[in-house]
């Protein structure tokens, strides 16, 4: 975790592994578009603005707006390196990638094409159940693939993301990946992912990636209301976020701003991205960056010994 003296910290970060500096909040275009089509001259007023905000890094797939997302980054980014730093995933537009040498080399050819770039900068290779991670990490399957593009100069550096820490732990255990990201597991509620995944990726000089700050939108003031009235929320996560609400109060905070700065202000995570669908949440999010940090700092602490804290010891 940051201290108040490196408070500039939660603004802007150094990527060393791709020698860039880049705003410590990033952009994953998903829920700009999903999987709907819409037109390009609708989109691009949305991505001038993150650019002014001083908000670089982007996160696409293929599979957003069935292509879209990256023909209209490609649109308004000539050459790749400018401006932003972009994290592509290696999929196709249906979501169908099954993880063959083959296949990858055919979806990365997609993702120039639609972007009109001749090279990617940071290329993330997926890992779920389905296709098998040994598939994947075979020299004869996707990472095999993907390290020969390296090789070539056609992909710049690999990295790995998913919501499965046991299977990205194994991924960088390879020593291939130079980048991962971690959806969902590093949030209010829940920071699994800082240790050991982006502990383990620290120590081997990796760019870590939080995604999902807000939790998939329960982190937002609708999003609690939801869990609140859920007839099928636990009792204990009931209690937990009471306690949340109640430490927010007394701090002076809201539920976005203490997502996203719980997010920003570790020091195992080097890039949060948040999956604004608006310029107006986009602006949000820089607001929140450019507050005091002293209350937000001193709300961080107390929570994560909390998280961390037994139901014994939290009694006492």
């Amino acid at each position: 975790m940051i201290s108040s003296q490196d408070a500039e910290d939660l603004r802007t970060v150094l990527l060393e592994p791709l020698g860039r500096q880049v705003g410590s909040v990033g952009w994953g275009l998903g829920r700009l578009l999903g999987r709907s089509a819409r037109h390009l001259d609708d989109l691009l007023p949305i991505l001038h603005t993150a650019i002014d905000l001083g908000i670089n890094f982007w996160e696409v797939s293929p599979r957003y707006g069935q292509g879209l997302a990256e023909q209209v980054v490609g649109a308004l980014i000539k050459k790749p390196g400018q401006e932003v730093v972009l994290l592509s995933h290696l999929n196709d537009t249906d979501g169908g990638f099954e993880g063959g040498f083959d296949a990858t080399l055919y979806c990365v050819d997609g993702t120039l094409q639609r972007l009109g770039w001749d090279h990617l900068p940071l290329l993330h290779l997926v890992v779920r159940d389905d296709p098998p991670l040994d598939r994947l990490l075979h020299h004869r399957g996707a990472l095999g693939a993907l390290s020969r593009l390296r090789s070539e100069g056609i992909v710049e550096h690999i990295g790995v993301s998913g919501a499965d820490a046991l299977l990205l732990r194994r991924a960088l255990a390879t020593g291939e990946f130079e980048a991962v990201l971690s959806f969902g597991h590093t949030h209010l509620l829940d920071d699994s992912a800082l240790d050991p995944l982006f502990a383990q990726a620290k120590r081997a000089h990796i760019l870590t990636i939080n995604g999902a700050p807000f939790a998939g939108g329960r982190l937002t003031p609708s999003g609690i209301d939801e869990i609140i009235d859920a007839p099928d929320t636990p009792e204990d996560v009931l209690e937990r976020v009471d306690e949340l609400l109640a430490l927010l109060d007394q701090h002076g905070l809201n539920i976005e701003e203490a997502a996203l700065g719980f997010s920003t202000s570790q020091a195992l995570v080097d890039v949060t991205l948040v999956g604004a669908s608006t310029a107006n949440e986009l602006e949000q999010c820089r607001l929140i960056l450019e507050r005091d940090p002293t209350a937000l700092l001193a709300f961080v602490t107390e929570w994560t010994q909390r998280l961390h804290s037994t139901p014994e010891s939290t009694s006492d």
